[in-house]
């Protein structure tokens, strides 16, 4: 009976690990730090941002709804370092799943009229 039961865990668990490894999305997550601009990624009927993202110079990386992830609602245009677990959703988008953040301040975005007109000169 107790083998029968042990042979059973190990079967289960050499499975799990199996799946783990085989299946890409959860091979995937990666535990990184992030600097970037913490950017309104979707809104509300009413205007209000209900996510965020983290621009950093390559891409856009959606923050999770976690307790932390909601505490950057209020950060939009703020530079942030960001470390969490980053996967990748059905879409292929990244996420992040903060377990910490460090607000930077206020980022300094260059109007795009600005811009070209420095390029003028």
């Amino acid at each position: 009976m107790k083998i029968q039961s042990f042979v059973k865990s190990v079967c289960l668990f050499s499975a799990a690990a199996l799946v783990l490894i085989m299946h890409p999305a959860i091979a995937q997550d990666e535990v990184a730090t992030i600097t970037g601009t913490v950017s309104a990624w979707e809104w509300d009927e009413e205007d209000n941002v209900t996510k965020v993202s983290i621009t950093t110079d390559d891409e856009d990386i959606i923050v999770g709804n976690n307790s932390l992830g909601k505490e950057l609602l209020n950060l939009v245009d703020h530079a942030v370092q960001a470390t969490g677990v980053i996967s990748a959703n059905e879409n292929e988008e990244k996420i992040i799943l903060l377990s910490e953040y460090k607000d930077l301040g206020k980022a300094e975005i260059e109007d795009e009229d600005e811009e070209s007109e420095s390029d003028d000169e």
